[in-house]
């Protein structure tokens, strides 16, 4: 079974119906959508951040998930009907990672998990991550101070999942950032209702709504140019 999410913000039960040898759709009615939240979801062609307020709005109960809803929303319908995009960005993405930093290299052709039980040294986070992949295919935006005006006509795509595998040294080691991670991706990775309506709406909301992100990025443009003017003043004693 899988969640059908529409371009117009109505979601699907899908079933495979053998007699037919074809999909069976069912309307997820109003007031029930809590009841999926576990359920792998695949996106309509041409499905877009303005979808995905269309999903919320139609199925109120989803925004009980995150306190903020009601101020995106409120700026989502102040936002204008069409050509919110940022040209920067090519797309919108979840990616689930998989981020071992170990203080050992672990090869990739070892067994990770298997019968017996690996201890990772240092830390693992699993996580994931909602973005916006730029138009040169490798810059990743964060969408932490981006408004809504820039995103909505944007569209939304599952990501295939990552497994990251820091190597052991210290950065200066190697020629790059890149060379120090091992890296591998896989397109068998399922995202559920809730990964979708959650991850987007807590990286849209990381500073708060609206007016606060206005305030803490006024903080940070202070904090960088007293920065800059200190070290303009050690460059002239």
């Amino acid at each position: 079974m899988e969640l059908l999410l529409t371009c117009n913000g109505e979601m699907y039960q899908t079933h495979w119906n053998s007699d037919h040898e074809s999909w069976d759709r069912e309307y997820i009615k109003r007031d029930t959508e809590l009841r999926y939240l576990s359920v792998p979801i695949t996106l309509e062609e041409g499905f877009t951040l303005r979808s995905y307020f269309k999903i919320i709005l139609n199925y109120p109960y989803l925004q009980k998930l995150e306190p903020f809803f009601p101020d995106f929303i409120k700026e989502y319908k102040a936002c204008p009907k069409e050509n919110c995009l940022c040209d920067d960005i090519q797309h919108l993405e979840l990616n689930y990672i998989a981020s071992y930093e170990c203080d050992k290299t672990i090869e990739f052709d070892e067994t990770l998990f298997g019968e017996k039980t690996h201890d990772v040294e240092s830390h693992v986070d699993i996580f994931i991550d909602f973005f916006g992949l730029g138009t040169d295919n490798e810059t990743h935006w964060g969408l932490d101070f981006i408004n809504l005006n820039e995103l909505l006509d944007h569209k939304v795509k599952l990501g295939k999942a990552k497994v990251s595998i820091e190597k052991s040294g210290n950065f200066k080691d190697y020629d790059s950032l890149l060379d120090k991670f091992m890296v591998r991706e896989s397109d068998n990775c399922h995202y559920s209702l809730f990964d979708l309506i959650y991850t987007v709406i807590f990286e849209l909301s990381f500073y708060g709504d609206e007016t606060n992100k206005e305030k803490v990025f006024d903080d940070i443009k202070k904090t960088v140019a007293k920065l800059e003017e200190s070290d303009d003043d050690e460059k002239r004693n």
